[in-house]
């Protein structure tokens, strides 16, 4: 993978990232003001955009901005947070057309630029400007979460907060894991140069500071040492129930719990999003304030870090650049609270989490594009129907793995046997062969179609029983001549078609949708006394069963046998007939 190919990926890392945390949200709550010291999503989102355009579309790529003078209502410095949603800003679908155009627009500029470490341009090198964007938003998705806190009943992506196993990972009591020693002298912090990558501006240059000697616990404070700190000082039993609502401009004391905790009898209980879940005493306690880190580091004897030492700290404990550090065994007090000072670990508090990864899915965000276009759900399952009527009973669900070796003769394949003329058939019979894993094959073909130039989306994804009927209405447009030629040419040569056939007992139809045209060949097969099956192969479950009752009806003695299947993949399914009778299969051009 180069270079190019390599950022392209990363931002669409970052945008399935904020797509994902969107999803569950209308539009009423992403333009919602849920915090005075919080942006609505809406500005986010926007923001994130034409953060993108200004860099990577004007700055890199020398082009005009898609809204004129758009980026001054999403200056971050210009535009206080509790003013932004009183701006002109884009919304709804405008801000995800904006969003998309936008991508597609930096994408195109960057096959056209040059990228590596020996360009002039330094915005250029090493895709510094790239790099700067997947940062920022990474950033911006950190402040997003910060307000979905907020939002009742949220329900977050499902690779969003990983807790299994942490509690067992985690050392309930942070201060008895030990701590690290950093001898006192010079330290280097700061971000190296720009031929080292990306790194904002108030992070260079790196540079020495002096630091006197201290130790640093190993592990951040947990949720559990926090609790035990509230009950030793005596907080309030309603816990944050007498401050202001979530997000208010409220300074927390030393001695409230963390926003969103509250009490459910001797407990505490996280709130947050709406929920009432027991707090995870092994995981890092968040959402206090400085006062509150402050008071807690006092009541424990020690104190917070400066900036500098807790950089320099981080590098000699291998987050950086992997340094010996020397290792220090609890203190007697945190022994005392029951730490283990053989259970020390390498590494500071945060690499020992299971903290959520990124998918590396490639190519546009899906379920941005697809919002509220195409059902999930449909073609997910994998199950056959029988029999008339075309209901399932309860004893149809969806077959998960392989089915049982037992003798279960409602799911024999369509095979010659059963097509024989000894064989007892219901009149009706269709099999389901849609794939188990259907959605992810949608995705997939979707992205790609999606990605390609020109862009295409197979038309089969629409096929469900709304899709067809709205098919069958485009078909009756005086503008749509195909059916129209095509019903004439068979209403005029179906004998001849038949009689050219041999008079074939079966008819096979590749996308057979409603069969309006099919008539006419049933119709002259029925004439010629060879007509016995019909075996519709279409993608749509709803109009195969609909359209399989009407012509059992219309023809007498006909027997149906159906496949619901992506006939590009599964055309070795359809019946060979048996007893030696021909079979007429066609497929019209639309239909």
């Amino acid at each position: 993978m180069d270079a190019k190919e390599g950022i392209a990926e990363r931002l669409a890392e970052a945008r399935e990232r904020t797509y994902e945390l969107i999803e569950p949200l209308d539009d009423a709550q992403l333009n919602r003001v849920y915090s005075p010291i919080l942006s609505p999503l809406a500005w986010d989102l926007g923001h994130i955009a034409n953060f993108e355009e200004l860099w990577l579309v004007q700055t890199v790529g020398g082009r005009d901005p898609l809204h004129g003078e758009l980026g001054r209502f999403y200056d971050a410095i210009e535009n206080p947070r509790r003013t932004r949603n009183e701006l002109p800003l884009l919304r709804d679908a405008e801000l995800r057309s904006y969003l998309a155009e936008v991508r597609e627009r930096a994408l195109e500029v960057l096959e056209e630029v040059e990228i590596g470490p020996d360009q002039p341009d330094p915005l250029l090198r090493d895709g510094f400007a790239y790099e700067m964007l997947i940062a920022h938003e990474h950033q911006h998705n950190e402040t997003m979460l910060q307000l979905l806190q907020m939002v009742d009943g949220y329900e977050p992506p499902a690779n969003a907060f990983e807790f299994s196993g942490a509690q067992a990972r985690v050392n309930p009591n942070a201060r008895g894991a030990g701590a690290i020693r950093v001898d006192g002298g010079e330290h280097e912090i700061g971000a190296p140069g720009l031929e080292h990558g990306f790194g904002y501006d108030n992070e260079r240059p790196r540079h020495a500071v002096e630091l006197g000697a201290f130790e640093i616990d190993r592990l951040p404070v947990t949720n559990g040492e926090f609790a035990e700190y509230l009950a030793d000082v005596g907080a309030g039993a309603g816990g944050r129930d007498a401050l202001d609502a979530p997000g208010a401009e409220v300074d927390a004391g030393p001695t409230d719990p963390p926003l969103y905790w509250r009490r459910d009898g001797e407990d505490w209980v996280d709130t947050a999003m709406g929920r009432r879940e027991p707090i995870y005493p092994a995981l890092p306690v968040t959402h206090v304030s400085w006062r509150q880190a402050d008071a807690f580091a006092r009541w424990a004897g020690k104190r917070l870090p400066t900036e500098q030492e807790w950089e320099a700290a981080a590098r000699l404990a291998g987050a950086v650049d992997r340094a010996p550090a020397t290792p220090v065994a609890a203190d007697d007090g945190g022994a005392e609270r029951g730490g283990d000072p053989a259970g020390r670990r390498p590494g500071l508090g945060m690499d020992r989490l299971r903290l959520p990864r990124l998918s590396r899915l490639r190519g546009v965000p899906l379920r941005g594009v697809l919002a509220g276009l195409l059902r999930r759900n449909v073609q997910d399952a994998a199950w056959r129907l029988l029999g008339d009527p075309p209901r399932r009973p309860a004893s149809h669900v969806p077959q998960l793995g392989p089915p049982p070796t037992a003798p279960d003769l409602r799911r024999l394949s369509l095979c010659e046997e059963r097509m024989s003329a000894g064989a007892a058939a219901e009149p009706i019979e269709i099999e389901v062969h849609l794939r188990a894993d259907g959605g992810v094959t949608m995705e997939r073909e979707v992205r790609l179609g999606l990605t390609a130039k020109p862009k295409e989306l197979s038309p089969k994804y629409f096929y469900d029983e709304r899709g067809s009927q709205l098919f069958e209405r485009i078909t009756e447009l005086p503008e749509y001549y195909p059916t129209r030629a095509e019903r004439q040419i068979l209403a005029e040569r179906s004998a001849e078609i038949v009689a050219a056939a041999d008079s074939p007992g079966t008819l096979v139809e590749l996308g057979s949708g409603s069969a309006a045209k099919t008539r006419h060949l049933l119709s002259a097969m029925s004439e010629a006394g060879c007509l016995a099956t019909y075996v519709p192969v279409d993608i749509s479950e709803e109009i195969t069963h609909e359209t399989a009752e009407e012509l059992v009806a219309e023809y007498p003695g006909l027997t149906i046998r159906g496949l619901v299947c992506d006939f590009e993949h599964d055309l070795e399914r359809i019946p060979n007939g048996g007893g030696g009778r021909r079979h007429l299969g066609f497929r019209l051009v639309a239909g």
